[in-house]
């Protein structure tokens, strides 16, 4: 309480104070701050829309044997097989791989900054059992034969490949990844029944893709009616996968453009 002195007597005046008295709450300890050893750090970094596949390193990747080692990376290794070209970060493979818990996703992706989005995914969040995902370059010869290879035979029963890099410039039509050469590898390498999807957003690039597969004599059109009768997670309403890629989601939310599909089959 503070008494103040005016002129003509003392006047009385309370100037009321907060409490100082001390909380019977007792304060609440500090967290704990989480042991180094358990944190995770996200890998960053810029990713290359585009990426030279014959320069550096990129020109010798093929997957290790350690990494084609299916027990130690799915639940289920003897299972059927599918086989996504150019997977980018998978967002759509782990949708497919809950949908089908009874068939093995691997996607290969020559970006190597979304193969470590999409490991981390896989090891730290999601851990779907039938979901993998390799760092490859499928224009180095024997990489693909060698991932098919280590699958089993027959057990891939399907392949997709989903809105590739179009290479729009002549000097870079080199890197098409559906080339005669990989044609001829699912040719020899996929059994008898094995289904082939394609799709894109570029319309030459697809007519390109589909000419491809239709000049190889492994391989016949696969009509719609038939895509449903493929592995389970088939679908015949939007693409062949059932699931909508990134890509594809983007393309179609704009007016007037479109995605062609066509599928094949092993014969």
């Amino acid at each position: 309480m503070l008494l103040l002195l005016r002129r003509g007597g003392p006047r009385r005046t309370t100037i009321n104070r907060p409490s100082r008295r001390r909380s019977s709450t007792p304060p609440v300890p500090p967290v704990p701050p989480v042991p180094t050893s358990t944190r995770v750090s996200v890998p960053y970094k810029r990713v290359r829309q585009h990426v030279n596949p014959f320069a550096g390193e990129l020109r010798r990747l093929r997957p290790t044997p350690a990494q084609l080692h299916w027990p130690s990376r799915l639940a289920s290794p003897g299972g059927p097989f599918h086989v996504d070209l150019g997977c980018a970060a998978g967002n759509y493979l782990f949708a497919c791989a809950r949908r089908a818990p009874g068939v093995n996703f691997v996607g290969l992706e020559i970006r190597r900054q979304l193969v470590d989005v999409a490991d981390y995914r896989q090891r730290v969040r999601d851990r779907v059992p039938n979901l993998a995902f390799l760092h490859c370059n499928l224009l180095v010869p024997g990489a693909l034969d060698a991932v098919l290879e280590s699958m089993g035979s027959g057990n891939v029963r399907s392949v997709s490949v989903f809105h590739p890099d179009p290479n729009f410039k002549r000097r870079r039509k080199k890197r098409t990844v559906l080339t005669p050469a990989l044609a001829e590898t699912l040719a020899k390498r996929l059994p008898a029944g094995a289904h082939v999807y394609l799709q894109s957003d570029v319309e030459p690039l697809f007519l390109e893709m589909a000419k491809v597969l239709q000049a190889n004599p492994g391989f016949a059109p696969l009509a719609d009616a038939d895509v449903g009768r493929g592995p389970d997670f088939c679908s015949r309403r939007d693409n062949a996968m059932g699931v909508r890629t990134d890509r594809e989601v983007s393309v179609l939310k704009q007016e007037g453009l479109e995605v062609w599909r066509k599928n094949f089959v092993k014969v």
